[in-house]
Parts: C-alpha cells; structure tokens; sequence
C-alpha cells in the first residue's frame, strides 16, 4: 500500500492490468479492500475494470479482520457510476422444501435487514431429487443410565457425547436406506469436540474423515513408534522406555504397570534387561535393529504395523482405524522423502518439527479405507455440499472473548457523544477496554457502548457462520440439542447460541432418550448392507 502510495507506481501498475477478476469479496478486510481500489484508481480513464463477486451473507472470516460492509460499499459505489451489479438469487444446492425452512430462520426480525431472505430463490424443483424430500429436524436428546434420567450439565462433554451417540444411529440409518458414508456431514463450530464425534462413528463400525487438532506428530501412535525406535539406538533411554512400556508393546493388560515401574526403579541397564525379560520389548528391539541399520525408517513402521500387538492394542482404543492409518501415512511419507533415514535422524526430524509447531497432516480419505462421514468445522466447509447435514452442539453458547480485547475508537473534538463521526473525520483515535466503567469519559466512549457493538459484532458473524451451516445441506439437514430450556431472541432480537435463532422461527424439536449403559450396535450387524465398509488397508 506504501507503494500505491506513489503516483508513478500507482499509474505503471494501474495500466498493466485491463481486468481484475475478484472472487469471495466478503472475505476481504479494509487493508486488502485499499489494494484493489488502489489498483483500479491508479490508471486513470484506462483503470482496470473490476469484476467482483462475493456474498455478504458468507462472511465468516472477522477474525482475519474480513468486513462484509467493504463488498456492501462496492455494490453501492458501482450502482452510483453506472456500473452493472447482477443478483445471483438461485440457490441450485437445496431442495426446494429444505431451503424454505432456512429462509424462515433468517426471516426473523433482527435477521431479515441483512440476509434478505426473500431475494433467495430455489433453483431447483422438488422433482430434481430422486424422490428424496427436503427434511428440517430438530433433535432435543435425552439421557438414562439403569432406566433412570440422567441430568447433563448445559455445555458439557458429556452432553455432547450423548448427541454423538444419537447422530451416529442417525447415520447408520440412513446408509440402511442407501446413502454412502460420505454423503453425511458433521459440521461444529469449533474444533474442541471433534474427537467426540469421531469416536461415537468408530463404534457404530461407520467410517470417518476428519483432521484433528494436535496433528499427525504428536498424535500417541507416533510417539509409540517413535519410543521404540529411540531404544533401537539407545536401550538405556529411560522416558522411551516407560512409553513402549505403556504401549503395545507392554503388558498384555493396558492398565497393568508393574513391568514398568520395576524397571524404571534400577538402574538404566538393568532396568532394560529388566524390561527386555519380563515384556516383548525386547525381542522386538532385537528383531528390528538389523531392518533399522538396513533399510531405514519406513521398512520399520511398516513391520510395526503388521505386529498383531499393535493391531490388538490399537483395536481396543477409541479411533482405532485413525491410528493405524496415521502409521501408515506416517511411513508413506518417509518413503516419498527419497532418502532412508535412520532413526537418530528421524528422531531429530520430529523434535524439530515440534519445536517449530509445524506438524504433518494424519490420515485422511482414502487412507482410512473410505472418504466417510466428513466431520470438520463450519469454516471448512464453506464452498462444500453434502446430501445429509448434521449440525450438533447448537445450545453451546457464544464466545465472549473479544470482549475483553482492546477497543479502537475515533472521536472528533467538535462530535457530540451519540454524534455518528464520518470516515473524513480526522480525529483522536484512542484504545481502551470494553470494560472500563469511566461514567465521566472525557471523550464521550463510553464502555458499555463499544461493549454492545462488540457483541453485535460478535452476533452478526455467528449468524453469518450459522446460515453458511444450514445451506451445506442438499436434502437433509439435522440440529441437535442437549435437554436445556431455549427462549429464542430476546426483545433486542440477542442471541445467546445458535438453537435460539431455530426457537425464534418457530421450530420443533423432538425428544430423544439415548440409553447411556445399553452397548452401541455396530452397522455391520445392524443393517443389511449391499456394499459392507471397506476394511483399512495397510
């Protein structure tokens, strides 16, 4: 932008380019806004033309300092020079039936000024869908153990583990009548309860394809196979030891610690001969030190990966075709490397890798024997489509957390205190916190005023990430509830979660009660399937 600054600079660039071709405008922050208008200015009578395209109801990146009022702005500024401004308005995704229903949310009062719902129009005629019907569901679920209600606290990991459990026999249901596994997609607002999900999905025998936090280095199979390579190189490692010990490669019981704590009780060499007699870790040391000094790396993981230990331990574990297909990918990528590293090598590889908090991507798609049931978060699946949406944890209350940031505030020395100061204004711009109680502010700011229009700030994008949610959905889509009381907005048109938009337009939900104590029935066993699961691959 400094550079634009310049008159020359600004004319060279703005007569090289004829056209700018702009796509997902409402993403774009006031920083980057200056660069394209600056661009366009530069050339004079032979500025480039613009070409932009964007949809304020998508802008769902404010923590990038994206403002949806930059798109807003441009298609007021081309209306007032002549320029051509097109409404795309059809919506080919949705089924006509489902797409109504998402306009009745947006309808709503506090909602409607911004989303122009009516402008919405289906592109599609029911008839276009196979005989499938557009399906709005809201789930309220429920909870027993030994026959009794059991109370979950509003928020909670457990609740949300209940919902899971009921959306994986949603699921199960559904593939029962003909869908794939990836025609299902589980969106969360954030990443935190992701696993949750995925482990709900793994028992019911469906399978997944997610990204979790953490990545693929610090994932606990990597550190597994990597304790047992650091005894390769040096047996008398002791924190190597206690984690293959801890492992698969331990007692045969996973809760059983005695081999492990007798052994890290003496001395480094004898606490291994110790381990080594008492544990197969030693056999397996022996074994895979000759392939090591051989062959490298990958050989080694690929080995590990048919022990029937490993398979029996890994199967017993939450996420279980994760890991295994994360080791997998593991030794893929050192084979792509080009070059057989040796384990000290390999061991520096990851601790740097970790101290620089750059992390390797785990398994996805086809490395886990199926593409599956998506889980990922609203962000991610902007742009994306899905047959059967299932949007969870909607009672989740919305983060605060801007609130306590710094506020930038410009007022004017001539500007009355409810005064609207215009961009021109060159004022005093002053920083302070929304929760400073100054009645007596000198400069008029007051922080209850900059505490509501962060909130309104906040308020807006969520509603713009929960209107990007609902239109993922071609057929179906399912909200989930844990049992909480809603009010739907308040008389300010305020939100507290998601859930209390659906309240407002008038949704329904159903009650569900989830058997906490009673086993979950793998899809294998409980539906009749043409085409069974495929099995990962290794």
């Amino acid at each position: 932008l400094q550079l634009l600054d310049d008159p020359h600079v600004r004319r060279r660039l703005g007569t090289r380019y004829r056209h700018v071709l702009l796509d997902e405008a409402q993403d774009l922050n006031r920083l980057q806004g200056r660069l394209v208008e600056a661009l366009q200015a530069g050339g004079g009578e032979q500025s480039a033309r613009i070409f932009i395209v964007g949809d304020h109801r998508q802008s769902i990146y404010g923590f990038r300092h994206a403002d949806p009022a930059i798109f807003a702005g441009w298609e007021t500024s081309i209306h007032q020079r002549g320029g051509i401004a097109a409404t795309l308005a059809e919506n080919f995704r949705s089924h006509p039936d489902l797409l109504q229903r998402v306009r009745g949310v947006f309808a709503q009062e506090a909602l409607a000024t911004d989303f122009r719902p009516a402008d919405i129009k289906a592109g599609r005629q029911a008839d276009d869908f196979n005989g499938r019907a557009g399906i709005q569901r809201g789930w309220r679920v429920l909870a027993t153990r030994e026959g009794q209600p059991l109370e979950l606290r509003a928020n909670s990991v457990e609740a949300s583990e209940v919902q899971a459990r009921h959306l994986a026999s949603l699921v199960a249901t559904s593939i029962a009548s003909g869908r794939r596994a990836e025609d299902h997609a589980v969106l969360l607002r954030t990443r935190s309860r992701m696993r949750v999900y995925a482990q709900a999905l793994e028992r019911a025998g469906i399978p997944y394809d997610t990204d979790f936090p953490g990545g693929l280095y610090d994932a606990q199979e990597c550190h597994d196979i990597e304790a047992v390579l650091r005894l390769c190189v040096n047996p008398h490692d002791r924190r190597a030891l206690a984690i293959a010990l801890g492992g698969p490669w331990g007692a045969a019981d996973a809760q059983d610690r005695t081999v492990m704590v007798d052994s890290l009780e003496r001395a480094p060499a004898d606490g291994w001969n110790y381990a080594a007699t008492h544990s197969p870790i030693g056999e397996l040391v022996a074994t895979l030190r000759p392939l090591l000094a051989s062959e490298g790396v990958a050989p080694v993981i690929r080995r590990l990966l048919a022990d029937e230990r490993l398979t029996r331990r890994y199967g017993s574990l939450p996420l279980a075709r994760r890991r295994l297909a994360n080791l997998a990918h593991l030794a893929e990528e050192e084979m792509a490397a080009g070059i057989a590293l040796d384990a000290p090598a390999f061991i520096a590889r990851l601790a740097e890798r970790r101290r620089l908090d750059v992390d390797g991507e785990e398994a996805a798609g086809a490395s886990l024997g199926s593409r599956g049931v998506r889980l990922m978060t609203i962000h991610q699946s902007k742009g994306l489509e899905w047959p059967v949406v299932f949007l969870p944890d909607l009672e989740r209350k919305f983060s605060s957390r801007d609130l306590t940031a710094k506020a930038l505030a410009r007022t004017s020395a001539h500007a009355d205190a409810d005064e609207k100061i215009s961009d021109d204004d060159q004022g005093l711009v002053v920083a302070c916190h929304p929760g400073d109680q100054d009645a007596d502010d000198a400069l008029g700011l007051k922080a209850g005023l900059i505490g509501d229009h962060l909130r309104q700030r906040i308020q807006a994008e969520e509603a713009r990430l929960f209107y990007v949610a609902c239109t993922r959905a071609r057929e179906e889509l399912h909200a989930f509830i844990s049992d909480v009381e809603l009010v739907g907005p308040l008389r300010d048109g305020s939100v507290r979660c998601p859930a209390d938009w659906l309240v407002g337009a008038g949704h329904t939900w159903d009650d569900v009660v989830v058997a906490l104590d009673e086993a979950v029935e793998r899809i294998s066993s409980a539906a009749q399937l043409n085409h069974p699961l495929p099995a990962l691959k290794i």
